[in-house]
């Protein structure tokens, strides 16, 4: 059992190519019998067809007000941003295309053969020998990137040029978007940089991140066989192994997992738990008052929630608290059968829906889960603003459909899986469908 169980998040296999159609299609469906008496209207916009078994990268926008993709002409290729196709290179990088928080500014790596620049909207900066994705600050007005220069990489900040070391990484923007830091590593050793100033060196650093108050960051190191956190106003403690390092939302408390004599644990406040043979996904509430995370016993999982164990799966993943706090949830697997376990009541079973997420709405009163028996993929669930309506995404056969409170509608070949559900009001979700060879915006207004 792996320490980090990845959920990846695949592409679609295929080119785009062709442009905005309009809308082609709308239908009522009214929900099923056992479900809420809800009748779901459907319009979908065909946006591109797909050339077959060739790379592509389609995101949508955080507000799903705009969309890009790349797009294949003869042997090199350009991203069309909202309809509009950029200049053409000979390979854009894989996984660099990516919208701003606020949906206003779109970047990518265009590569050329020896030369690479990142083009942040539609304006293509310096070149360098190699580049790795932008990341844009949470209130999307910096951007930073990695770049090389020879066998050297430096990171970028807002078109600023930092020093150059063996390797740099693990990029992040503070809270407030006023500083930056990235792992370097000189030689043999690695250190925290933060706003261009270098921390104290160690054989490695993992799991940087920024304190909740943006002024100092916090992470793992490595000197030897032993392990230990790096954190303000934190004593060292020693482990074999350790990760999972997160904050409270209020900034109160400090959580993670750590390995001694074999056996893991959590560590919350200092404070160690039950010894596991395996932990992962360490949660804080969003009023920061309850605590969870998944432990391995044996070869079964369980969730523990604020201390006490519930029962025992084969899996558990995709913890989640509700908004109010008040509630808990994940997704549990026995033998083939999975479901969703609310506050330790296991729900309807399905014979496959692989990986899930788990969200609740802002009431804390309903609860959806995303299918995915494809692949490890993930494309997320949604709650109307209201709280009132969840949808999500359930294979039924060899069909995807689009799910709002248990009443199903359309009939598709796949999804898209950069694009997450969105419901923008009370009564409109949003989803991005592959029907065949053509890719649709799905538009689902509900109705009572």
């Amino acid at each position: 059992m792996t320490l980090f169980r990845e959920i990846m998040l695949v592409l679609l296999c295929g080119v785009l190519s062709a442009s905005f159609s309009g809308v082609i299609a709308g239908m009522e469906t009214p929900a099923p019998s056992d479900a809420p008496a809800l009748t779901l209207t459907v319009a979908e916009i065909s946006l591109v067809k797909l050339e077959p078994r060739m790379g592509v990268a389609l995101v949508v926008s955080p507000d799903w007000s705009r969309w890009a993709y790349v797009k294949q002409a003869g042997d090199q290729f350009a991203v069309v941003v909202d309809g509009q196709a950029g200049r053409l290179y000979d390979l854009i990088g894989e996984g660099s295309l990516v919208f701003s928080p606020d949906s206003t500014h779109v970047a990518y790596c265009g590569q050329t053969v020896d030369k690479c620049a990142i083009v942040l909207d539609g304006v293509e900066g310096k070149q360098y020998d190699g580049a790795i994705s932008p990341v844009f600050s949470p209130d999307s007005s910096r951007t930073a990137y990695a770049a090389r220069v020879g066998d050297k990489w430096l990171v970028v900040a807002d078109n600023t040029e930092g020093k150059q070391y063996d390797s740099v990484g693990q990029l992040t923007f503070s809270p407030d978007s006023k500083h930056i830091a990235y792992v370097a590593q000189s030689g043999d050793k690695s250190f925290a940089v933060l706003d261009g100033v270098e921390k104290e060196q160690y054989d490695s650093i993992g799991s940087l991140i920024f304190t909740p108050d943006s002024q100092n960051v916090a992470y793992f190191a490595q000197e030897g066989k032993n392990h230990f956190i790096v954190a303000p106003g934190v004593d060292i403690a020693w482990y074999e192994a350790a990760g999972g390092l997160t904050f409270s939302p209020d900034g109160k408390h400090m959580a993670y997992f750590a390995m001694k004599e074999g056996k893991w644990f959590s560590v919350l406040d200092g404070l160690e738990s039950t010894k596991y043979d395996g932990i992962e996904s360490p949660l804080f509430s969003p009023d920061s008052t309850r605590f969870m995370y998944a432990a391995l016993s044996g070869d079964k999982w369980v969730a523990v929630v604020d201390g006490t164990e519930w029962k025992k799966y084969d899996d558990v993943a995709g913890l989640v608290f509700s908004p109010d706090s008040q509630h808990a949830a994940f997704f549990a697997r026995s033998g083939s059968k999975k479901y969703v376990v609310k506050n330790g009541e296991e729900g309807k079973q399905y014979d496959d829906i692989g990986s899930m997420a788990f969200k609740f709405g802002p009431d804390a009163k309903r609860l959806a889960v995303n299918y995915d028996v494809i692949s490890t993929r993930g494309v997320g669930l949604v709650f109307s603003p209201d709280s009132k309506h969840l949808a999500y995404l359930a294979r039924v056969g060899w069909n995807w459909v689009v799910v709002v409170d248990g009443a199903e509608t359309g009939k598709y070949t796949d999804w898209v899986a950069s694009a997450r559900l969105h419901c923008n009001s009370a009564t409109q979700v949003h989803a991005m469908m592959l029907r065949n060879d053509e890719v649709f915006s799905v538009e689902v207004n509900i109705g009572e």
